[in-house]
């Protein structure tokens, strides 16, 4: 990311603003959502922005119909055959905004100095985690990270890659330069992304043909914006969501049944096609040597042990998993032992003397982690590793998630005889990456 300098307070807007604005603010709506800020959120944007020096006049387009993406290019192809209009300022009519947002873009020195640029604000997926929408590249192509709000200089604009259409700001001649770049386009299905070639969003695809055209993308450190679903979803339910910690769901969906379900219709999601997924296995591999042998406790259809057997020389694989229908992939795929187990009913495994147990993804699932950890203990060698991978607070959220855990994991894999040689966060600090090793001589569990 990278900072500019902060913008100037309202009283020196007179004096030190030498450009001045046709704003056209555009309200793109699906056809079953109605404005629901319009009786009091959008008058007060009008009437603030309508007084301010940088402002000529001030345009609205509400455009409803089927579909957002439609609506959003009707509403720029409006703009562009107007002519005079020179930026546009995107609302979505199901969330809430700062009324001076529009003043807080406008008098920054990108929008005062440059003809091209995108300026956008900070808000937060409706659903679970909460996801902050905006974004930085990793150097994996086509893969986002989200950026942390509370990291941001207080107001200031910050160079990122990608951001949410939510009270984003586009200059005109930004659109004029991306050409046909510039349309809206949504995949089969609403925000999936087009032509399925990455797991970008609409806005993301956006934001990527932008960047092929140098066109600066910044956020707007202190436009916080609300997302208006059962609750307004702010910076502070973000924050607040991530100290949960402990058992944060009563039912438990993640029985044979449901997971039999889930291998049988989409073995692609569990294989290494995922990035993130393989640079996790990675991490796991640095302590695997050749010729030990491994354990994987909810090894699904094998996808780990599979990637490891082919970075690694001559392991001995095993593999538990609740779901009959992943051990019988596995048996026909992978050379190794696997067997059906759920590990919340299991009083102990016959699977033992392991080198090392690789428990990736798997504790946010379990009734009882602290059972399953035992159950790992018990299938390891004196001296052997316990690789564990979680979401951390819960922040790769999923309904199958019903355990969610922060440092206090280390204490209880402790308890287990256990002692922590390796503790990180990767992934932005979503995913706890653990290595334990078995204490030899201590008192074996029951």
């Amino acid at each position: 990311m990278e900072g500019d300098e902060s913008c100037p307070s309202r009283n020196h807007l007179q004096n030190s603003m030498n450009k001045r604005f046709n704003v056209l603010i555009g309200m793109p709506s699906p056809q079953y959502v109605s404005p629901e800020f319009a009786l009091d959120n959008l008058p007060a944007i009008i009437a603030h922005t309508k007084k301010l020096d940088i402002v000529k006049n001030v345009f609205i387009a509400y455009q409803k119909g089927v579909r957002t993406d439609r609506n959003r290019n009707q509403i720029l192809k409006m703009a562009l055959d107007q002519g005079d209009i020179d930026v546009i300022l995107w609302l979505d009519v199901d969330m809430l905004y700062p009324h001076d947002i529009l003043e807080k873009i406008l008098s920054s020195k990108v929008a005062q100095k440059k003809d091209k640029w995108i300026i956008g604000s900070i808000y937060f997926k409706r659903g679970k985690p909460y996801e902050p929408i905006l974004y930085v590249k990793s150097d994996k192509k086509g893969v986002f990270n989200s950026v942390d709000p509370r990291t941001l200089k207080e107001n200031s604009l910050v160079k990122v890659d990608a951001l949410g259409y939510g009270g984003m700001c586009v200059s005109m001649k930004a659109f004029e330069a991306m050409g046909e770049d510039k349309w809206t386009k949504y995949g089969k299905d609403f925000h999936l992304p087009f032509k399925g070639e990455n797991r970008e969003t609409h806005d993301l695809n956006f934001c990527t043909n932008a960047g092929k055209y140098k066109i600066p993308i910044y956020v707007q450190s202190d436009l916080k914006c609300g997302h208006i679903g059962d609750q307004v979803i702010t910076m502070d339910t973000w924050i607040n969501h991530f100290n949960t910690v402990g058992r944060i769901r009563e039912v438990n969906i993640n029985t044979g049944q449901y997971w039999n379900q889930k291998y049988s219709t989409a073995k692609d999601e569990y294989t290494n096609k995922h990035v993130k997924q393989t640079e996790r296995w990675d991490k796991a591999l640095e302590y695997i040597q050749d010729k030990q042998s491994v354990l994987d406790m909810g090894c699904g259809i094998g996808a780990f042990l599979d990637y490891a057997n082919k970075k690694k020389k001559d392991l001995t694989l095993f593999g538990l998993d609740i779901s009959t229908e992943a051990i019988s992939v596995c048996n026909t795929t992978i050379k190794g032992i696997f067997a059906q187990m759920n590990f919340d009913e299991a009083k102990s495994t016959d699977v033992q003397n392991m080198d090392v147990v690789f428990c990736g993804e798997t504790l946010e699932h379990v009734d009882d982690p602290k059972h399953t950890i035992k159950l790992a203990y018990d299938s390891l060698k004196d001296g052997g590793l316990f690789i564990v991978t979680t979401p951390f607070k819960n922040r790769i959220d999923s309904p199958e998630h019903i355990n969610s855990f922060d440092e206090s994991l280390l204490i209880t894999i402790e308890e287990q005889y256990l002692t922590i040689m390796q503790y990180e966060k990767i992934f932005g600090d979503k995913v706890m990456f653990i290595v334990a090793q078995k204490r030899g001589g201590d008192k074996k569990h029951g």
